[in-house]
């Protein structure tokens, strides 16, 4: 039953460990994709 137990816990901690990696290479992703020109835009648009 420990074994059991423990074992489930482990792959629920590997399986978190892993969705926040992804999501966290996904938003800087989505950072390096989407960052600068969004930058400039709010620097253009204070200019104005």
């Amino acid at each position: 039953m420990y074994r059991i137990i423990c074992s489930k816990l482990l792959v629920l901690i590997k399986l978190a460990i892993v969705v926040s990696f992804a999501g966290y290479s996904l938003s800087n992703a989505t950072a390096a994709m989407h960052g600068p020109s969004f930058v400039e835009a709010q620097q253009a648009a204070s200019m104005l």
